[in-house]
């Protein structure tokens, strides 16, 4: 792919898609949590954060997915909704629809950052941009954290309550991407949520990459 090359989605057409992005995860909000005791906390997660999650990317090159302003929106409405279908495959009435779309919503809440500074910040060297796709970087100011774990950290700053099975599927999506996660894997010690949502997870990933590539989406303007 030359990533110089690559076209994207003008201002008013990104403004568009993340603003569509942005309702339709409030729409899933509203209609799978309206009853539930932690929608108004839920929704102050979203309303706070605002536009540091519906414009955050979700990863920084666009060899891996969805690296463009909103790519974080777009790639948590994928997860949930593969972690919807996954669910009834793998673990068929083992977990409540609020319990697996909580999981997926919040899965990746960490790379916004820490509330205040950014996860990615964007790349400026055009080298880096144009012939290797690398539009983002890591926000080396941060605490040295994994972005699971800062999720779940900014969950608890917001006081949103967490089960065990929410926490253990944020907190492991990665799977044996993460060192940490390996001897639980390998010892079959892991709840059927975690790898619900690792494979959620790596299907919208893989999906987002090939849509890329064939030019079925485009990346919103940078």
């Amino acid at each position: 792919m030359s990533y110089k090359n690559i076209r994207f989605h003008s201002v008013d057409e990104s403004i568009e898609l993340i603003a569509s992005w942005q309702t339709k995860i409030y729409d899933i909000v509203e209609k799978v949590f309206k009853d539930d005791e932690r929608y108004n906390k839920i929704k102050h997660v979203l309303d706070t954060l605002d536009d540091k999650f519906f414009f955050a990317p979700a990863s920084g090159k666009l060899d891996y997915h969805c690296a463009w302003p909103g790519g974080l929106a777009q790639h948590t409405l994928n997860v949930i909704t593969y972690a919807v279908k996954l669910s009834k495959v793998m673990c068929p009435d083992r977990y409540s629809l609020k319990t697996i779309i909580f999981s997926a919503l919040f899965h990746d809440l960490g790379k916004i950052g820490d509330g205040e500074s950014p996860y990615f910040v964007p790349e400026t060297e055009a080298y880096w941009r144009e012939k290797r796709g690398t539009f983002y970087t890591h926000n080396d100011k941060l605490v040295n954290m994994n972005h699971s774990e800062r999720s779940l950290s900014l969950l608890a700053k917001f006081g949103v309550p967490i089960s065990d099975h929410e926490w253990q599927a944020i907190h492991r999506h990665d799977g044996y991407y993460i060192d940490s996660n390996k001897d639980v894997l390998r010892g079959h010690r892991e709840e059927h949520l975690s790898y619900v949502m690792h494979v959620a997870d790596c299907w919208s990933c893989k999906k987002e990459k090939h849509e890329l590539m064939e030019g079925i989406i485009r990346p919103t303007c940078m």
